[in-house]
């Protein structure tokens, strides 16, 4: 369905702005008009950035070298799950958070996610403020 509704769209859209590199990859293989397609920075690094610059409140995790992971639901699959182990091993020495974006889909993979990365931790995001998760996201690897 996805493929059907991107073939559909995306040849036919004036612009397309994206602002990660995989959506942007992803575009591109469904139109040639690439001068339509333009990948943007991602708008959450300037909010974490200027939120960081601003509080007075700094993640006790701050001092740490922590990386950290999320996976939703549908993306739950061998080869996704093969790519975190080989992260967890090149960050070996890091600290590992889960961090579920959406409270209820996300967060239903860490448990099977755990498995292959024993010491993972759960982040609550509803247990922080935002300038406390915002931190989180500043000081990760």
């Amino acid at each position: 369905m996805t493929h059907r509704l991107y073939s559909t769209i995306i040849p036919r859209a004036q612009h397309i702005i994206l602002r990660d590199k995989s959506s942007y990859d992803t575009a591109c293989t469904f139109t040639k008009n690439k001068e339509a397609i333009e990948l943007y920075q991602d708008f959450a690094q300037e909010t974490i950035l200027q939120v960081s610059e601003k509080s007075d409140e700094v993640s006790e995790k701050s001092e740490k070298k922590y990386i950290l992971i999320n996976m939703k639901n549908s993306e739950m699959k061998e080869k996704n799950i093969h790519k975190i182990q080989q992260f967890c091993k090149k960050y070996a020495d890091y600290e590992k958070i889960f961090f579920p974006c959406d409270m209820q889909d996300d967060a239903k993979c860490f448990e099977h996610i755990q498995k292959i990365a024993p010491e993972l931790q759960m982040f609550d995001r509803t247990q922080y403020s935002l300038s406390e998760i915002l931190s989180l996201f500043y000081h990760s690897t």
